[in-house]
């Protein structure tokens, strides 16, 4: 208990430093935002523009990787667009929009993974897209490929079965399972740039909540009582013969040890907060990421 009301005082205090910091220069860090944010956009556009052309040699199909290109750009202009019209809104209301942090450190980290989260929201948008079409032509592609082979899903039954498929069934699964085929690289080069950029953000917003975490787990308290040898800290009990006196009683002297440092740390801090999201492990990211599920 002690350490929980020590953190959350040192939290409250840096949140108020820091607040205090904010309010004094809000229009400088406002101005470095809004490049920043204007920075990511510019450097998408390019990026799109470089994949509509040929990307390290690849040869694309030039009108669907055109339509993708054009469609994604028009994602990137309607969120500009709406940062140009909140701007003066947020110029006007910035000071007040920080307030909040007075709350303490650790709901700054959380504003500062909700301005992450708000300032990539335009490649989010694509990486959803993006993930979307991917998996949906993975899908279309793993049906037709059961017809090429003569066979379907039972969704009664839950299993593949045979089946006997007319010619022209035949041609137009072979058709539309060669033209998804060779639309699916276009689409995979889309995908896989996207994600990247999604992977990244998702361990910038990991180091965040873990930073949060594992500030308020900084056990001062404990180091405290540690320091001063308080009996809350007290170990084993060492007990030293030294001897008998005149009348033959036994003479012996203990002594309070107190705890091992490690020891102390790990017995007063308390316990790991819970995570307030759901964290997926490597596999199921690497799996999510080869099958197109939106992370």
């Amino acid at each position: 208990m002690g350490n929980v009301v020590i953190i959350k005082l040192v939290d409250i205090i840096i949140g108020i430093l820091l607040t205090n910091y904010v309010v004094q220069y809000e229009n400088q860090i406002f101005i470095f935002l809004y490049n920043s944010i204007e920075g990511i956009i510019s450097s998408l556009k390019g990026l799109l523009f470089y994949l509509m052309g040929s990307p390290i040699g690849l040869k694309l199909n030039y009108g669907f990787n055109n339509f993708l290109g054009q469609f994604f750009l028009y994602h990137i202009s309607l969120w500009r667009i709406f940062l140009h019209g909140t701007s003066p809104v947020l110029t006007s209301y910035f000071k007040y929009l920080m307030l909040p942090g007075i709350l303490g450190f650790s709901y700054q980290i959380a504003m500062m993974s909700d301005i992450l989260a708000i300032a990539t929201f335009h490649s989010y948008c694509i990486y959803v897209n993006g993930a979307r079409l991917f998996n949906l032509q993975l899908k279309c592609l793993t049906s037709l490929w059961r017809v090429l082979i003569g066979r379907k899903f039972n969704p009664l039954r839950g299993r593949v079965d045979s089946c006997q498929y007319s010619q022209n069934q035949m041609f137009i699964g072979t058709l539309s399972f060669s033209i998804l085929l060779f639309l699916l690289p276009t689409t995979a080069m889309y995908y896989v740039v996207f994600s990247v950029f999604r992977l990244v953000t998702l361990l910038i917003d990991r180091f965040l909540l873990t930073a949060r975490n594992l500030f308020y787990n900084i056990p001062i308290y404990s180091i405290y009582l540690w320091l001063v040898n308080a009996s809350s800290v007290a170990g084993n009990i060492h007990i030293i013969w030294k001897g008998f006196d005149e009348v033959g009683n036994v003479i012996i002297e203990a002594k309070l040890n107190k705890l091992p440092f490690i020891y102390t740390i790990k017995k007063f801090t308390p316990d790991p907060l819970n995570k307030t999201r759901q964290q997926k492990n490597l596999g199921d990211v690497f799996r999510s990421i080869l099958t197109g599920v939106v992370l």
